[in-house]
């Protein structure tokens, strides 16, 4: 007995006209009109395009497909694209300030509002940086204001004591999340 499988994921990215900040990389793979979407915040935008997809990319849709959601936008803290790579010495450092726009943020709370679930997937780097970490606190602010805190989620491991990025060896293959609570004031670092 033989049978045939197939499936259809649809990739739309969201990004400035000049190329340089990206706000959303969205992929779907439900037939539905109105499918369960996850959002997954990270630090910067993946190298991931329309057809070609990075580690970062692969890992969140094969986690977030295994949690039972139907489709996914990622976005970040940060959209200026290739900003990780903007720092060419060591001695040079990045200008966090220019690196996101109130764009991006419209984006966010955009695809905040279509979700199910808002994942926290931004791993060490805001107990580390207290440009990243402002600029985490100014999310969670607007996502408080929106009054869609009670969507949000925290990427960790089976201690439960940081946030991870999906890269993680900690969280690669077996995303476990627990529940952002705002009253213990910053997001977990």
């Amino acid at each position: 007995m033989v049978k045939e499988l197939t499936a259809n994921i649809s990739t739309k990215i969201i990004e400035e006209d000049s190329g340089t900040h990206r706000y959303v990389l969205e992929r779907n793979w439900s037939n539905k009109k109105t499918a369960t979407m996850a959002t997954i915040l990270t630090l910067y935008p993946s190298t991931s395009e329309l057809i070609i997809t990075d580690t970062t990319t692969k890992l969140i849709t094969n986690n977030i497909y295994k949690l039972g959601y139907e489709g996914l936008f990622s976005v970040n803290l940060f959209s200026k694209l290739n900003f990780i790579d903007s720092s060419r010495s060591k001695k040079e450092k990045r200008n966090y300030k220019t690196a996101s726009n109130a764009t991006n943020d419209k984006y966010i709370i955009e695809c905040a509002k279509k979700s199910d679930i808002f994942i926290l997937a931004y791993g060490s780097l805001p107990s580390k940086n207290k440009q990243v970490q402002a600029r985490l606190e100014q999310v969670m602010k607007l996502l408080e204001e929106e009054e869609l805190i009670s969507k949000v989620k925290i990427l960790t491991d089976l201690k439960e004591e940081k946030c991870f990025h999906p890269l993680s060896a900690n969280v690669r293959n077996d995303w476990n999340l627990i529940q952002y609570i705002s009253d213990e004031g910053s997001p977990i670092t």
